[in-house]
C-alpha cells in the first residue's frame, strides 16, 4: 500500500470520464501520453487494474523522438 491521497476537481463544462471495471477475472490497461513543451520528448504511462479496481501494475517512461498521437491511438 502506497498510502497516497489524490484529490481531483472537475472544471465547469468539462465532461466527466468515469473508469469502468473489467469483467470478472479480467484486467484493464489504461494508457496516456503527454508532450514536454517544445521538445522532442514525451511521457507515456499506464496502469493495469483488476475487476476489483486493485492496481496490478503501473509504468511510466520519458521517450525521445516519438509523437503523442501515436501512443494515444491505442
Amino acid at each position: 500500500s502506497f498510502n497516497i491521497t489524490i484529490t481531483c476537481t472537475n472544471p465547469t463544462g468539462s465532461p466527466t470520464v468515469k473508469w469502468e471495471r473489467p469483467g470478472p477475472g479480467k484486467l484493464k490497461l489504461n494508457m496516456d501520453a503527454a508532450c514536454f513543451g517544445n521538445t522532442t520528448f514525451i511521457g507515456v504511462g499506464g496502469i493495469i487494474r483488476d475487476c476489483n479496481g486493485l492496481v496490478r501494475a503501473a509504468f511510466f517512461r520519458k521517450l525521445s523522438g516519438t509523437h503523442t498521437l501515436w501512443w494515444q491511438s491505442f
